[in-house]
């Protein structure tokens, strides 16, 4: 499935290298937050505000994961508890 990471853009070289890697999190669990494009607009504000950072600062990719490795968090939010490569990670397509 298809599903969006919002990061702080200071973040970017080491996901682009490395991907996505649970023990980066910052949550229990060690999960990786996921969300679907109709959240992108509350997942940028709440990772400016959790990070310290402007809204324009926040980068956000297009993400493959495998449905089996993802938990509905909430509405449109997702939690993965798998590293997620840098092979599955693009620059989404549309304007943000």
């Amino acid at each position: 499935m298809f599903l969006y990471h919002a990061t702080p853009r200071k973040n970017r070289p080491s996901i682009d290298e490395r991907g996505l890697l649970r023990s980066f999190s910052q949550t229990a669990g060690e999960g990786i937050w996921l969300h679907d494009w109709n959240r992108r607009r509350w997942a940028i504000g709440h990772v400016a505000k959790r990070h310290g950072v402007d809204p324009d600062d926040v980068h956000v990719y297009l993400v493959y994961v495998n449905p089996r490795h993802v938990v509905k968090h909430s509405s449109g939010v997702y939690i993965a508890y798998v590293n997620i490569p840098a092979a599955a990670m693009t620059e989404p397509t549309s304007p943000l």
